[in-house]
């Protein structure tokens, strides 16, 4: 493999499915072992289960992807307890705690008094709530401001104190950094829910 062929390799992600184990190498050299979620747009980077079973966000330009090896399904399941999701049915949209392992239904913690069991074929759209640590180009998230208010939108740019937004109704917001509560901070990562037995 020619210098040029191989600088290439080591910048290029694989295409993975929901679901699939891998192990890299970050150009550190430091090795991860994790299941992979969902591929962002822009700056959003990689949404990955690590192995000791947090979510986590993966910059690809810190990989060196020649070191990418596929692992075979150890069988686990991707969806844990404790799981934050947002599920949207033909009849509202829901948030809650993941209670137990994905079947023919989910199981979610809707506050601390109601529980709720919602038949996976009547799940139109889900995400994953990704409680970040930063926002990047190209999330879809929710956040509160230090005074309570609540934003829902995408980040279409940003610098060291801002970022450039969509509303999730289409109004362009500016929203400064300083004024924004981080620890209310979700990245909404849209996901297919399966059950055992079923393909993401």
């Amino acid at each position: 493999m020619s210098s040029s062929s191989a600088s290439r390799a080591q910048r290029t992600p694989p295409t993975l499915r929901q679901g699939d184990r891998f192990r890299v190498s970050s150009n550190s050299g430091s090795v991860r072992e994790a299941r992979f979620i969902y591929e962002g747009e822009h700056e959003s980077g990689w949404i990955i289960r690590l192995k000791d079973g947090r979510i986590a966000r993966l910059d690809p330009t810190r990989i060196d992807w020649s070191t990418h090896e596929l692992l075979e399904d150890d069988g686990s399941p991707l969806w844990v307890a404790g799981d934050e999701f947002a599920l949207s049915t033909p009849a509202n949209t829901v948030q809650g705690h993941l209670l137990k392992p994905i079947t023919e239904e989910v199981s979610l913690r809707v506050d601390d008094d109601w529980d709720m069991r919602l038949p996976l074929a009547s799940v139109k759209t889900a995400a994953i709530r990704f409680r970040a640590a930063g926002l990047k180009t190209g999330d879809r998230f929710e956040i509160k401001s230090r005074s309570g208010t609540e934003y829902v939108g995408t980040v279409i740019d940003s610098t060291a104190d801002s970022v450039k937004v969509v509303s999730e109704g289409g109004e362009p917001l500016t929203l400064r950094l300083r004024r924004l509560d981080l620890d209310t901070l979700f990245v909404l990562v849209p996901i297919t829910l399966t059950s055992p037995g079923h393909a993401a």
